[in-house]
């Protein structure tokens, strides 16, 4: 299982270990994503690990315009969470994760939240690359929420995921950041046809969808339509990778 760290959510040192899911899914879950910039911060007045924070919305990805979060602290997977919190303070501006319970937005440390102001290169290369791939999925949400994007088997199919994380990215320049693939299957959980839903490019749409024909499938829990969505997404090169194709 694939873990990330929430310490680059802030400056300050922490150890929050997370479970990190695929983008795709992140997206659908998730009731609010935007661009914010916090206005003013106070602590819950029934719980200190609750805090109460206004924004203000630069860029909707997701959601209705709000204006109030509440971000429950020390929240994770890992031993040292009294340090995991996400520390924000009036003037921040962050790429937010949140969702919606009763009459109130939240989110919480372990979402895939990211500050603007970090100044590190591959981070402000990941975050412009988050943006980027929020903007091309926004189109497609009604399509995203009406369909089938999980299967059991998908992820821990190593070889397909190999496959397609060492595709060639060639065009690494273009703004294009995603593909999405529909899998439609028969009753009997074999492939009818696989159609490009968001198109990455001419070559990488060909490469992923003979990677998807190739894997050895097993049953999916589908719905009526016996369709399945899967993203594919942009990851910039780094000092120590060159840029490849994922889920996550």
């Amino acid at each position: 299982m694939l873990l990330f760290i929430c310490a680059g959510l802030s400056a300050a040192a922490q150890s929050c270990v997370c479970v990190k899911k695929d983008l795709l899914n992140d997206f659908k879950d998730t009731d609010f994503i935007a661009v914010v910039t916090i206005t003013s911060k106070e602590v819950h007045e029934f719980n200190p690990d609750v805090d109460v924070l206004e924004f203000t919305v630069q860029e909707l990805f997701k959601g209705k315009p709000r204006k109030q979060l509440l971000i429950f602290q020390k929240t994770g997977f890992g031993k040292n969470n009294d340090a995991c919190r996400l520390y924000l303070e009036p003037g921040d501006e962050l790429l937010l994760f949140a969702n919606e319970k009763a009459n109130y937005l939240y989110t919480i440390p372990c979402y895939r939240n990211k500050k603007l102001s970090i100044e590190d290169a591959a981070y402000q290369d990941n975050l412009l690359n988050d943006i980027l791939i929020l903007r091309q999925l926004q189109p497609f949400t009604s399509v995203i929420e009406s369909t089938t994007t999980r299967c059991n088997n998908i992820n821990a199919d190593v070889k397909t995921r190999d496959v397609i994380e060492d595709i060639s990215l060639h065009r690494a320049d273009d703004d294009q950041r995603m593909g999405l693939y529909k899998v439609k299957f028969t009753p009997d959980n074999l492939i009818d046809r696989i159609t490009v839903v968001a198109p990455f490019n001419e070559d990488i749409d060909k490469a992923v969808r003979i990677a998807l024909i190739k894997r050895k499938w097993q049953p999916c829990e589908l719905g009526e339509k016996r369709e399945l969505i899967l993203g594919y997404f942009y990851n910039p090169k780094t000092e120590y990778q060159k840029a490849f194709l994922s889920s996550l």
